[in-house]
C-alpha cells in the first residue's frame, strides 16, 4: 500500500516515533510511501514529465519504482536496512534482461554512503534515503 503522505500513514498505523517505526512490520511500506511522495514531487519539478510505474511479474518479481524519462529508465528498489547485499538487485537484473533500453539501477537504503555495486549489464548504485532530505 502506498500513500502520498507518510506522516499521515504513520498516524493511521499508530506509529508516533522512530523507535515505533523501526519495530513496525509495515516499516518498509511507510518508507516506500515516503519515497513515492518524494519521487512525485521531483517529477513535478521536471520540464518533461517522467512516467512512474510499479513492476511486478506473474512469478512475483517486483521492483518498487520504474521511472521512465525519454530514453532513460531508472529502476528503484527501497530497502530500509543499513547494509545491502547483492540479492537486493535480483529483480532489477531480471528486468534488465527483458528490457531493451539502458537501465540505471538504484537501491535506496538507510545507510549514509553512495556505493557502486558490480553489475551484470549496467553498474547499479546503492544510495542513502537521505538523498531526499539533505540540502
Amino acid at each position: 500500500m502506498l500513500m502520498t503522505d507518510s506522516g499521515l500513514f504513520c498516524h493511521l498505523l499508530g506509529i508516533h516515533n522512530a523507535e515505533e517505526l523501526n519495530q513496525s512490520t509495515l516499516k518498509e511500506d511507510v518508507i516506500e510511501s515516503f519515497v513515492y511522495s518524494e519521487l512525485i514531487k521531483h517529477i513535478g519539478y521536471s520540464e518533461s514529465q517522467p512516467k512512474i510505474y510499479h513492476y511486478q511479474t506473474t512469478d512475483k518479481k517486483e521492483i518498487d519504482f520504474i521511472v521512465e524519462k525519454g530514453d532513460k529508465v531508472f529502476s528503484i528498489e527501497v530497502k530500509p536496512s543499513l547494509t545491502i547485499k547483492k540479492e537486493a538487485f535480483k529483480h532489477i537484473s531480471d528486468f534488465q534482461q527483458k528490457y531493451s533500453k539502458e537501465i540505471i539501477c538504484i537501491v535506496l537504503y538507510a545507510g549514509d554512503t553512495i556505493l557502486p555495486f558490480s553489475g551484470e549489464k549496467h553498474k547499479p548504485y546503492v544510495v542513502p534515503l537521505s538523498v531526499f532530505f539533505k540540502g
